[in-house]
């Protein structure tokens, strides 16, 4: 869309004068398309082939950004030379791996489009849903339309570790994420302003997206799988404590109540001692019992101090207000 001056009212505007009324011409895309590149190489081509045919079916101005999340492999050579033959093709390169969250972010922010279009270039989330996802937002009054897996990716190890993360993350997080979401996602322009706010340190991208509000609608959608997955049981667990600890105050309220029921058996216990003590005469003994009574406040007081220390270390590293990402060079052609 390009932006004129306004003429003053009743005034006529000749065509050299006009010309000199114009402030900036300001193209904006109906439609920003945003990726991520981490190891991408073998899918790029193939991904702007399959992503551009839809676009063109769509028959809307756009543009494709593609963020090098400091690839390894020759994924900002190949994109480039894609580049060379399509000016629509902007590539933000990252100084390093900052994360795939970080850099979807970073890419976010710099789409323009009216409308922009999240995906992954891997092609587990076919280029074609997006046609889909236009026409649910077009009918639709809402500013998000999410994809959600019919059926959850992967072997039966990846399936259960995914089902319970989402269950415990709802059951412990004072927000509810939907279970099986998926990154590609057609968004407003509004909306995405609105989360290119959040400027967190850790970040568990399905929480913000939820957290950020507006109404969002599902669209359920089919992702295919390549056989391997870098989401190990180690990974999983680190993200479900990140996730929770960064939406939710709810384990912190565990270290509170478990303190004050332990206070509270052992004040009970105590006063039982005292009164076998003192009515009937039982005296006061058992090593056993005491052995095991230390180490089980022990290992509480550990947990409780552990539970307290990662939300100490989260306040500790968002104070410093270090940037999410930093960009290392935008390679974008003006025409």
């Amino acid at each position: 869309m390009i932006k004129l001056a306004d003429s003053p009212p009743g005034e006529n505007v000749s065509g050299s004068d006009r010309t000199e009324s114009v402030e900036e011409f300001v193209l904006t895309p109906a439609l920003s398309v945003v990726t991520t590149m981490y190891k991408s190489a073998p899918y790029l081509e193939t991904f702007y082939e399959r992503i551009v045919a839809e676009v063109e079916k769509l028959g809307v101005s756009h543009e494709i950004i593609f963020v090098n999340d400091g690839s390894p492999d020759n994924s900002l050579d190949v994109v480039l030379n894609i580049q060379k033959s399509d000016s629509r093709v902007i590539v933000i390169d990252l100084s390093r791996n900052f994360g795939h969250h970080k850099a979807i972010m970073e890419g976010l922010s710099y789409a323009r489009g009216e409308k922009v279009f999240l995906i992954d270039c891997d092609l587990e989330e076919p280029p074609e849903t997006l046609g889909e996802f236009y026409k649910r937002f077009s009918e639709s009054d809402c500013d998000v339309v999410y994809g959600v897996q019919e059926s959850r990716k992967g072997g039966w190890f990846e399936r259960l570790s995914g089902g319970v993360f989402y269950k415990l993350f709802n059951y412990l997080s004072d927000i509810t994420v939907p279970e099986n979401w998926t990154i590609a996602r057609l968004m407003s322009a509004r909306y995405v302003a609105s989360l290119v706010q959040f400027k967190e340190e850790t970040m568990f991208l399905g929480g913000i997206m939820t957290a950020v509000g507006y109404r969002q609608i599902p669209l359920v959608m089919q992702k295919l799988h390549k056989g391997t997955t870098t989401y190990t049981l180690k990974r999983k667990l680190s993200a479900l404590t990140s996730a929770v600890t960064s939406f939710s105050e709810k384990p912190l309220k565990f270290v509170f109540y478990t303190g004050f029921l332990v206070a509270a058996v052992a004040f009970i216990y105590a006063l039982w001692l005292i009164f076998q003590k003192f009515v009937f005469g039982i005296p006061v003994d058992g090593w056993t019992s005491l052995a095991v009574s230390i180490w089980l406040i022990g290992g509480l007081i550990m947990l409780c101090l552990g539970i307290i220390g990662i939300y100490v270390a989260k306040v500790f590293v968002q104070t410093k207000h270090r940037p999410v990402s930093v960009i290392r060079q935008i390679y974008e052609v003006n025409d």
